[in-house]
């Protein structure tokens, strides 16, 4: 028996070209609204999906078996039966079909195909008129559905008809949807799901917002042909023509996350990819760039939302499809701001700052300002265009320069173009610097942020900045390698990728053992048996241990210069007395020290959380 839950497995199994086209269809159907098996979301959420592919199965089942043209016991029969003893539905229509079904009353027997079979038990075959407008709506869905899997009987096709001409006369006369003022012929099938194509030059805005309204529509129902996506986009660009964004300084970070979540309409991820946005996002809302009180907070939880039912949902892979509406609300919020033409200038500028063999690049940048400033891109009403005047100044002279090979950039003017960026180029620059001095009352109101520690890490260690440095040091089977894996699986798990080096025990069994009893194997978290010397892409990079590594205190000094922005956990061997090996400084130059003093606890004594314990054992 083929079932939902082992569909692919059993289907693999058959030669799809011996079935029958209309089997086969409904296997194209399956493969398309499942996205080939990756997610049966849709059957369980749409009760039309679910009709249809629930018909297909009993359908395919009857082929498979051989009983395709046997007449079915059971609840086939009794529908069958139902039809021919309740008394007929009146229908509308013209004189002769009137004939043809007083005719057709005294005929003893119907062909198959001229009768609701089992597959249409779907569908609804009251009186349209009798009909609500939501049951009219679903009742036409239901039909459409089933018609892409089986050819309609007669019966359903007026059915179809009847139910269409209803919908359409309940609509106002005026109403752009509504397709023809008079009735419908019953023997003509019209579908009210198309697209006429008009002439969208001569439409105001109104009309060509409707007009897409109803593009949508028709795409939520049908999905759209390529000359029909074509409109679509000629529509929008029409739409967005004559709407001017909001030009910013640095496009915030709600709309960076909504055009990340866009751009993802069509394409095929991995789990990996799914988690990697769910953690940025997550970060961004524990470092407040994205707050509760945001315009598109709605927005945001929705894409959270909507991420980790996937992420917990999908398999290995998955191909992402927005609904038509959920895309064009969003596609349109991106549109909203625009990044000034003069600050994407500026950043650039600073990019070149003490970089040599830079000449070139630079006499590209000065022209394409000059190209700007001429098409009036940067005009005199730009609030930056004292800056840019000064980048001007200053990259002509240095490509007219032949001594200078490096192009410099003041302290002071440098720290001015970035306080204009905000953020957006630390990356380049390093940290922020502190002020030397502040007033009380100033330094009170400063917010600093913290990595968002929770649970029995934040009740060891307190709750840290993201660029953190911890030491680890106990005796040999305390502990300190299965409370360092613990600690790194949390961090990957909610925090962001990890870096275990376990020189120590290399990659054997004894880690992948480690590994297991925790149950911290993550897409986030990788190890290694020694330092790479390229640590980008990781937030927290675990040492284990310092000593074997031969590592010391001015490598790890260099190590956190080098990576500003990242967090080490240093664990250290310890001598027969219990203290950790190597020089004091060690102790002073890190913000949190845990000891493991007994078998399977641990207490830290370091800047955030003085006193914190937890027993390593225990999950």
């Amino acid at each position: 028996m083929i079932t939902i839950d082992n569909y692919f497995d059993e289907i693999s199994r058959l030669d799809l070209s011996t079935l029958p086209e209309a089997l086969q269809k409904g296997h194209d159907f399956v493969v398309k609204a499942t996205s080939n098996g990756q997610s049966w979301e849709p059957y369980h959420t749409s009760e039309g999906v679910k009709k249809v592919i629930d018909l297909y199965v009993s359908k395919l089942n009857q082929a498979v078996h051989g009983k395709g043209s046997k007449k079915m016991p059971g609840k086939a029969n009794k529908i069958q039966k139902e039809q021919t003893s309740s008394p007929k539905r009146k229908k509308r229509g013209t004189p002769a079909a009137a004939k043809q079904e007083e005719a057709a009353d005294d005929t003893p027997e119907k062909h198959p195909e001229d009768t609701a079979s089992d597959s249409e038990s779907g569908i609804d075959f009251r009186d349209p008129q009798k009909m609500s407008s939501g049951e009219l709506d679903e009742a036409y869905k239901t039909i459409l559905q089933i018609e892409k899997v089986n050819e309609l009987s007669s019966e359903a096709k007026q059915q179809k008809n009847e139910i269409f001409r209803e919908i359409n006369r309940r609509l106002p006369k005026n109403d752009p949807n509504k397709l023809y003022s008079q009735d419908i012929s019953p023997e003509t099938e019209y579908e009210k799901w198309r697209i006429e194509f008009r002439n969208l030059k001569k439409m105001g805005e109104a009309e060509l917002e409707k007009e897409l309204q109803k593009v949508v529509d028709v795409w939520n129902y049908n999905g759209l042909t390529k000359e029909e996506e074509k409109y679509k986009e000629e529509l929008l660009r029409l739409l967005n023509k004559n709407k001017q964004p909001d030009m910013v300084e640095r496009i915030p970070e709600e709309l960076r996350i909504i055009r990340r979540f866009v751009n993802m309409d069509g394409k095929i991820k991995t789990k990996e990819d799914i988690l990697r946005f769910i953690n940025s996002l997550q970060k961004a809302i524990v470092e407040k760039r994205i707050r509760k009180t945001s315009t598109y907070a709605e927005q945001i939880r929705f894409i959270q939302d909507k991420l980790i039912e996937v992420y917990n949902s999908m398999k290995a892979k998955i191909k992402i499809e927005l609904k038509p509406a959920t895309f064009e609300e969003m596609k349109a919020l991106t549109g909203e701001q625009k990044v000034l033409p003069s600050i994407n200038f500026i950043k650039r500028y600073i990019g070149m700052n003490g970089k040599i063999g830079m000449k070139d690049k630079a006499g590209q940048l000065l022209d394409q300002i000059n190209r700007a400033m001429d098409k009036s891109k940067i005009t005199d009403n730009d609030p930056y265009i004292d800056e840019i005047h000064t980048l001007k100044k200053h990259l002509k002279a240095f490509t007219a320069s032949k001594g200078q090979k490096a192009l410099e950039i003041e302290k002071a003017t440098l720290n001015g173009l970035n306080g204009i960026l905000g953020c957006a180029c630390q990356s380049l620059n390093g940290p922020e610097e502190k002020p030397v001095l502040m007033n009380s009352m100033d330094f009170a109101n400063m917010e600093f942020t913290t990595i968002g520690l929770k649970g029995k890490w934040y009740d060891l260690i307190g709750d840290p900045s993201p660029n953190f440095t911890a030491m680890v040091f106990g005796r040999p089977k305390m502990g300190k390698s299965y409370l360092c894996i613990d600690f790194a699986g949390y961090l990957a798990r909610h925090h962001g990728k990890v870096l275990y080096v376990a020189k120590e025990e290399g990659l054997d069994m004894t880690l992948q053992k480690k590994l297991a009893d925790k149950n911290v194997a993550h897409p986030n978290l990788y190890v290694a048996s020694e330092l790479p010397a390229n640590l980008d892409g990781y937030s927290f990079i675990f040492l284990d241990s310092v000593n074997r590594l031969g590592l010391q205190p001015a490598d790890l000094i260099r190590l956190k210069a080098e990576n500003p922005f990242k967090s080490f956990i240093f664990v250290f061997q310890t001598t027969k007395e219990g203290n950790f090996r190597g020089a004091n400084s060690f102790q002073h130059d890190v913000d949190v020290v845990i000891e493991i003093p007994e078998t399977g606890r641990a207490i830290q004594f370091g800047r955030f959380n003085q006193g914190g314990s937890v027993h390593i054992f225990q999950n």
